[in-house]
Parts: C-alpha cells; structure tokens; sequence
C-alpha cells in the first residue's frame, strides 16, 4: 500500500469518506475538464488503433474514491463496454461509489455472476498491484500523486498496468 502511515487507521478513511460523499456529485471544469476531455480523446485512438484487444475497454479509477469521475468515464465516449477497475484503498469509499456507478448504468461486480450493466463494470481492488500488466488502455487519477508515500512506485506500477499505446492521465 502506498499511502502514508496515518492515513491508514479506520477512523481517518471512514472521515475522508463521508467528507467526499458530500461532493460525490461534482463535476470537472475548467482545466480539470479540459484535461480529462483530451485523455478521453487519446484513450479512445489506443482503444480503436491497431493492435488494440477487442472487447471491453478497461479503465483503471487510481484513487476513485466516492466514484466523482464514473460519470465522466461513462460520457467520455470511449469504446464500450466499459471495464472500470477502481483502486481504492479506503473501502469505507466503496459504498458511494457503488451508488455512483449505478446511477451512470454501471453494474457493480461482485463475483463472477455479475452481470454487464448498460454502460459496462465496475470492480473494486484495494491496491494497484492486483491489476494485471498490460491490460488498461486509460489511467485516471486526479489528486492522488500528492497524497501517497512513494510517487515514483505508483508511477511504475501505472505503467506496468498500461498496455502499448495507453494513456496516463493525472490532475
């Protein structure tokens, strides 16, 4: 895990959740929006270019937190379905972002039955490292590489979930 020390206690986590439900409806502007619209534009050019998987789109959430860019990832136009695999570390989140994704018409996974709602998934993971490499084709992240205990080891393990021609996105 690569959150610092005093971020790790129950009480903290359960605090910044409730913190960020009250804001689980926000919207992006200004520059974040812009930003996030030009890696939705460049995640959708690797997703449809050559050599690309077919099928769903994998996102990966870095930091999804109460689910605030579901929304946007749903709108954003990329190839569907969707796969968003949402590292959140804080499972006291999890919660309000399960809401959020079915509010966008995603399904929410919870074992192997789960079904493929109208806009694609949503799964869970604690850390990064449970992602495999080579298989998302966009990362988002907003406000997540200011708060972590080693930078540079999330960087990497960014770019080992990247497969050729993904795009890393943060804010």
């Amino acid at each position: 895990c690569f959150l610092p020390e005093g971020r790790r206690t129950d009480t903290y986590r359960w605090a910044i959740a409730q913190l960020e439900a009250f804001d689980a409806d926000a919207v992006p502007e200004g520059a974040d929006a812009a930003l996030l619209a030009r890696a939705a534009t460049l995640a959708k050019q690797a997703a449809q270019g050559e050599g690309a998987p077919r099928g769903a789109t994998r996102v990966l959430d870095l930091g999804a937190g109460t689910g605030g860019d579901l929304r946007y990832l749903v709108e954003a136009g990329l190839p569907a379905p969707l796969e968003v695999v949402a590292v959140e570390p804080n499972a006291f989140a999890w919660p309000s972002a399960r809401e959020q994704a079915r509010r966008v018409g995603l399904s929410v996974e919870s074992g192997s039955d789960a079904g493929v709602g109208r806009a694609g998934t949503l799964a869970f993971v604690r850390d990064i490292s449970e992602v495999p490499s080579g298989s998302v084709a966009l990362v988002l992240t907003r406000r997540v590489l200011c708060s972590v205990e080693d930078p540079a080891g999330v960087l990497r393990e960014v770019y080992r979930c990247l497969r050729p021609g993904g795009v890393f996105c943060f804010i």
